[in-house]
């Protein structure tokens, strides 16, 4: 186990960060009560440190458009309108504060960004959902009535009596 030493504090934008180092020659800082943020020079860190500092300044308007996973039975989409405020520290996942007050971090498994979607477009594409779950809906109807069991066909159409189960 290795342990750390405190070696500087920085300022970044007002905020005061410390930074450490241990004996492995890693060095690395809490960001904001986030996950550490390591680098293996003092100078990296240091960009780093400032880099995350300007990112978590940002307010980017956007829409949350989310669709049942392949995994689901729903057929149904929201929207959530909201603000990206940054970028994480470590992980660099978004970060997302709906306009509801909920904060959390985005992956590509969230939903789609989109542009801050107007209420009529957001209807529209609603519309345009439910047009497709619908369309879906009729293909899987009308694919099923074209099946036919083509084994038994063939012993049908050979005068041979159907297979026992």
């Amino acid at each position: 186990m290795s342990t750390a030493a405190k070696i500087k504090t920085l300022e970044i934008d007002g905020s005061q960060i410390e930074i450490y180092a241990n004996e492995d020659g890693d060095f690395f800082a809490q960001v904001e009560g986030r996950d550490r943020v390591k680098a293996p020079t003092l100078k990296q860190l240091e960009r780093k440190l400032r880099d995350i500092k300007r990112l978590n300044r940002v307010k980017v308007p956007i829409t949350l458009l989310k669709t049942p996973s392949w995994r689901s039975d729903k057929q149904t989409i929201s929207f959530t309108q909201g603000d990206i405020t940054g970028i994480h520290a470590s992980n660099r996942a978004l970060l997302f504060k709906s306009h509801d007050g909920k904060s959390e971090q985005l992956s590509s498994y969230d939903g789609q960004i989109c542009r801050r979607l107007t209420e009529e477009e957001i209807h529209h594409t609603q519309s345009l959902w439910e047009a497709k779950v619908a369309a879906e809906a009729a293909w899987e109807a009308h694919e099923q009535s074209l099946k036919v069991d083509g084994h038994a066909l063939v012993r049908e159409a050979a005068n041979l009596p159907a297979e026992e189960e």
